[in-house]
């Protein structure tokens, strides 16, 4: 697995392609129970983006948080 934190969101990504990633607002579930990555999908689009950014090395540019 690969995953950030950016605010209050942390998002989770698989090693493997059959598993969808996951998003999480750690500040309303610090236990990480409810997956919001459905009801959220440009947070984890944007967040996805600048994980696979920096884990292949490139730069990553900085963005506005994604807070919404």
């Amino acid at each position: 697995f690969r995953w950030m934190v950016q605010n209050r969101w942390k998002i989770i990504v698989a090693n493997r392609p059959d598993r969808a990633v996951e998003l999480y607002d750690v500040i309303e579930d610090p236990a990480e129970r409810t997956d919001l990555s459905d009801a959220n999908q440009l947070v984890a689009k944007e967040l996805r983006t600048t994980l696979d950014t920096w884990w292949d090395g490139r730069p990553v540019k900085k963005q506005e948080p994604a807070d919404k």
